[in-house]
């Protein structure tokens, strides 16, 4: 029931954003890549798995973080050096951003949708791109 709170909470508090964001206001403020991935990460599990999601939250090194999610055969491929790099920028609406990025690319796997995809994706931080490894740049989307 917590957790339902919880989860409702923070959905109230994502919509809040988006209304911020369309209406221009950002919230600047100094962060870690790691954190907002992780945050992601924990979103997303919560919903697939909420056991892992508790264990994802518990992790308290970079090097335990990883080894939850191969587990789960999700491979984060980021130096670290990358990952603990202190940026500016909105966290709240990058985290919103990564979220749904990796809640999407988790139903296209689920779903088989893109059965020549490898279940491997890597994360580029120098170039903040999003990318599942071995997959060509470019892409299309058709309607369903």
């Amino acid at each position: 029931m917590l957790r339902n709170a919880l989860k409702t909470r923070a959905l109230i508090n994502s919509m809040l954003e988006i209304d911020k964001a369309a209406m221009g206001i950002l919230t600047i403020s100094d962060c870690t890549l790691s954190r907002i991935l992780k945050t992601a990460f924990i979103e997303v599990f919560d919903l697939v798995d909420p056991v892992v999601a508790d264990a994802l939250e518990e992790s308290n090194s970079l090097k335990k973080f990883r080894g939850l999610l191969s587990d789960n055969q999700v491979y984060l491929e980021a130096d670290e050096s990358h990952l603990d790099r202190r940026i500016r920028t909105d966290e709240t609406k990058m985290c919103l951003i990564i979220t749904n990025l990796l809640s999407n690319a988790f139903q296209v796997q689920a779903e088989k949708c893109l059965s020549e995809m490898p279940r491997r994706w890597s994360i580029d931080p120098g170039f903040g791109e999003r990318r599942w490894a071995g997959h060509p740049r470019e892409f299309s989307q058709a309607d369903l």
